[in-house]
């Protein structure tokens, strides 16, 4: 891989800056903070991205809402291929969001690859190889660490990260082996697994007698629960329907409650017309002009005995027998009919004091108000009677209907009272007559007896009316009372909204079908579906004691063989990670016998032939023991690293490296990445730092070299080597 062009648009301190590389070594120079490690770092994030979250290159470098750039670069092939990346941040303060676009194009087709990963597609290898290979940095090169070259050579090979001591883990992979199960002496993790298993399995055998009283009492109290959750569906139906029909049976008493209070209003403004002047004293008037007439008449010294109506004693006096054994028999219905009502109310009182329900004792006492009615209308005609009776016994001017009898025997039939006697009283009482007739809307007869009559039958009707309207009165307003008190309290917008709510449900519905006995009825199932969940809950409540008295015995059988099932399956992950840290132990050793055999010829071959050229020949071997210890060959003979210089021993280092980038990458169909070194050669005086810069020419592999030294730029000039300012 050759990098041919770079294009920075925003990327830590760079903006807005193009770089032109060839193949070969590329040496920028520029100050400290002049952004030379920034360029080597975008180089690495073009490959392989931001980070994560908290990497400090990613708080280092991605410092805006937007990052990114592009690079050009001609592969092995020949193909030029262009990566580009963009990196947006979006941030309140609080939570950070951030996009990573990435796009790979073929420049020779203009296609566009689906790979989100680039570094991982060209070079077949992750950032931390990567980095570890061909990314040389400041901290890298002096391996801060202590190790000794040998030992970070040996990390590298094993593992591509010169950091980890594969020796080390071998050790900790052992000690967590034998951690887990020792070969040769008792402890270990597993066996005391082992051992809880063991407990556990006897517990589970003793509680096996237990579990079966555990199991019956979990049956009896799942049948238990099934049937209370039964019982409290029909309780919640049943109060649901009483709460309907009662809610029906308090709106129609409310309408009675208005209904009657209309209808007592009417009566009671009737009673009050009936009670007033004239009627309330009208059969008081009358009674006054038949008075004055009689006194009028007995007064004028006639001695006659009057007749008002019949003119023949004979007919008077059948009248008058008929209506004195009509007046006998009504007085005889009346007194039946109020002994009847004495009946009925005792009948009553004593099924009210023996508690009977209110539908049978209303009976009696509504045959009571019925015989009362009825024995109240046949006195008031008795009591016509008597008064009809009495208006022919005045006519006559006599007292009994004996005397009428006796003027019947005699043949005297008498005289009308004449127009002309006592004409002063007559006048008086005929204006009277006239008067209240207007007064009380009677029509007037042809003469004053007449009108007389006429009245008397308005006054005997006005009180007839007047008895029945005041019973009226008093009936309606014990009802009204009765039905004030059965809704006393109530919010009647509530209730009627309420009624309005169920009114469409099948439970309003039903309500307002039900009678008396129908709620009488409802009520009961309610009060019995309320006993019986009543009495499932207890029952319920008993067969959780008894469980709970089981399970206080000893562990539950479930519960034992869930902690036996995890300890089983903990022993045998434990195995399992035993058996992995042997592998991984024995893989380990075959690794490392694989490199003494087949990788470690290949790369100290390459390694050599970079060091010979950069040390002049000094030193043209690199060899390895079999505990990967370095020895360098020179004229002189062998020399350990340790006896190097820091110089020297940097120039084996980037010789190692470099032949291990070209045998990691290019020798798997891979592309090799550049060599990018940050102040590598701070440590290497000029003559070596030519001979590298030389060496590394020859390589063919291109080289990115950062340095803040006019060293390096000038030695590169003379060898033809790229020079730019980075400033």
């Amino acid at each position: 891989m050759k990098i041919q062009e770079i294009y920075v648009q925003s990327f830590g301190t760079l903006r807005e800056r193009f770089f032109r590389l060839e193949e070969g070594v590329n040496i920028l120079e520029g100050p400290n903070e002049s952004g030379k490690s920034t360029l080597a770092a975008f180089i690495k994030y073009i490959f392989y991205g931001p980070g994560s979250k908290n990497s400090p290159d990613r708080m280092r470098y991605l410092t805006g809402a937007k990052s990114g750039g592009w690079l050009l670069f001609e592969a092995a092939d020949g193909n030029v291929w262009r990566v580009e990346r963009v990196t947006m941040i979006d941030s309140d303060g609080v939570r950070e969001s951030m996009r990573d676009n990435v796009r790979i194009v073929d420049t020779r087709t203009n296609k566009v690859i689906p790979e989100k990963n680039p570094g991982e597609y060209f070079f077949g290898v992750n950032e931390s190889v990567f980095v570890n290979t061909a990314y040389i940095g400041q901290v890298n090169a002096v391996r801060p660490d202590g190790t000794s070259l040998s030992g970070a050579v040996e990390n590298m090979l094993q593992s591509a990260d010169e950091n980890v001591d594969l020796k080390k883990a071998g050790d900790r992979l052992n000690q967590a082996r034998r951690d887990l199960l020792p070969k040769n002496s008792a402890g270990g993790k597993i066996r005391e697994k082992e051992e809880e298993k063991a407990r556990l399995e006897e517990a589970l055998a003793a509680a096996a007698d237990q579990s079966a009283k555990v199991l019956d009492a979990q049956a009896a109290l799942e049948t238990a629960a099934r049937k209370r959750q039964e019982l409290e569906e029909k309780k919640e139906q049943a109060e649901e329907a009483l709460d309907a029909a009662e809610t029906v049976n308090l709106c129609k008493k409310l309408a009675a409650a208005e209904e009657t209070a209309g209808k007592l209003k009417s009566y009671q403004s009737a009673l009050d017309v009936l009670s007033a002047p004239p009627f309330s004293d009208l059969q008081d008037k009358l009674n006054a002009i038949r008075n004055a007439g009689t006194q009028d008449a007995e007064m004028s010294g006639t001695g006659s005995r009057l007749k008002m109506r019949n003119e023949d004693a004979s007919a008077a006096l059948e009248d008058g027998e008929y209506l004195e054994s009509k007046s006998r028999l009504f007085l005889a219905v009346a007194i039946t009919m109020a002994i009847a009502g004495l009946v009925a109310l005792a009948a009553g009182a004593v099924m009210v004091y023996f508690g009977f329900p209110s539908n049978q004792f209303i009976v009696p006492f509504c045959a009571m108000g019925l015989f009362v009615i009825i024995g109240v209308v046949f006195y008031i005609m008795q009591g016509k009677n008597l008064s009809l009776l009495q208006d022919i016994l005045d006519e006559w001017n006599v007292d009994s209907l004996d005397e009428l009898d006796e003027i019947a025997e005699e043949g005297d039939e008498g005289r009308k009272m004449s127009a002309g006697q006592n004409g002063a009283v007559n006048e008086n009482a005929a204006a009277q007559i006239q008067a209240l007739a207007a007064a009380c809307g009677v029509a007037a007869g042809a003469n004053p007896e007449e009108t007389l009559e006429a009245l008397q039958k308005k006054a005997d009707k006005v009180a007839a009316d007047r008895e029945t309207v005041r019973a009226k009165v008093e009936n309606l307003s014990g009802r009204l009372d009765v039905l004030k008190e059965a809704i006393s309290g109530l919010d009647r917008a509530e209730l009627i909204a309420k009624y309005k709510k169920i009114a469409a449900t099948p439970a309003g519905k039903a309500a307002m079908q039900m009678d008396a006995a129908a709620m009488a009825r409802l009520q009961k199932e309610r009060d019995f579906a309320v006993s019986a969940w009543n009495a499932q809950a207890r029952k319920e409540a008993e067969l959780e004691h008894v469980l709970a008295s089981c399970s206080q015995d000893g562990a539950s059988p479930d519960i034992l063989a869930g902690q036996l099932a995890r300890v089983e399956e903990e022993i045998a992950e434990m195995s399992r990670q035993h058996d992995a840290y042997a592998l991984a132990q024995e893989a380990l050793q075959s690794a490392g016998q694989s490199l003494r055999t087949t990788l470690i010829p290949t790369i100290t071959a390459k390694a050599s032939e970079t060091m010979s050229a950069a040390t002049g020949g000094k030193y043209d071997h690199i060899a390895m023991d079999p505990s990967f210890g370095l020895q360098f060959e020179s004229r002189n003979g062998s020399n350990s690293v340790d006896l190097l210089s820091k110089g020297t021993a940097d120039l084996a280092y980037i010789s190692l490296r470099l032949a291990l980038a070209q045998t990691l990458f290019g020798e798997n169909g891979k592309e090799v990445p550049p060599m990018i070194m940050d102040e590598t050669f701070a440590a290497v005086d000029c003559d070596r730092l030519a001979m590298a810069l030389e060496a590394m020419c020859s390589s063919g592999v291109q080289c990115i070299l950062y340095t803040c030294r006019s060293d390096e730029g000038k030695i590169g000039e003379q060898l033809g080597c790229t020079v730019m300012s980075i400033a």
